[in-house]
């Protein structure tokens, strides 16, 4: 189900990546697994250092199952999303170097 939640950031994306693969990534944001699929079907050449922020980045529906496991060991959540997010970033590029 998609609830366009994401639609203000593939505005953003769209100019860069494409139509599909700014969709891929923003349903990526919200479950990997769906983002990574459609993004397999796109023909940006940054799909695989896409693909890997995805994945590494985990999507809203594994952040939750994260956070919830980490609530009772006191790791903040801010902290906890900025890390993964900036482990994203650092996959992002470090794949746009091997492939």
């Amino acid at each position: 189900m998609d609830f366009n939640a994401f639609a203000p950031l593939q505005s953003c994306l769209q100019p860069l990546l494409g139509e599909g693969a700014a969709r891929a990534v923003c349903l990526g944001l919200a479950e990997a697994t769906t983002g990574c699929r459609y993004l397999a079907q796109c023909t940006t050449p940054f799909k695989g250092a896409l693909a890997g922020f995805i994945i590494t980045f985990g999507g809203v529906s594994i952040l939750a199952q994260q956070i919830s496991y980490f609530a009772k060991t006191g790791v903040s959540p801010v902290k906890f999303v900025f890390f993964k997010f900036l482990q994203g970033i650092i996959c992002f590029i470090a794949l746009i170097f091997i492939t």
